[in-house]
């Protein structure tokens, strides 16, 4: 089965990575965390539902594997290891590491929380 992975980003939601997978006629959407795309570049990263590690065989460019699901039914796909890597470098030269409060509109996200109108 051929799937299309789409990753999204932006300064505004700096925590995540949005992954949208799509195959013939229907898509799936999950809100993943940076770091672990950043440390799963190096290790095995994540628990639970989410999972991401590296699987570099010698003489291969390199893949990064990432599961989605609970272990008894979940998924697994592969993506080149470099243009997942080249891409997070981009999304630290937006948000560098350690910053990505300081991108948080808080007043957005409190307001609907206290029943105010969002300015």
């Amino acid at each position: 089965m051929q799937l299309d992975l789409e990753l999204h980003y932006t300064a505004s939601d700096p925590f995540a990575i949005r992954v949208v997978l799509r195959t013939e006629g229907a898509s799936v959407r999950w809100s993943l965390s940076r770091e672990a795309f950043l440390l799963g570049l190096r290790r095995h990263e994540g628990i639970g539902d989410v999972a991401v590690w590296p699987v570099r065989p010698p003489g291969t460019p390199g893949r990064l594997c990432i599961r989605l699901g609970p272990l008894r039914a979940c998924a697994v796909f592969e993506a080149e290891w470099d243009v997942i890597s080249d891409w997070l470098d981009v999304t630290l030269r937006l948000v560098p590491s350690g910053t990505e409060s300081d991108h948080l509109q808080w007043e957005d996200f409190l307001a609907p929380l206290l029943g105010r109108e969002e300015p």
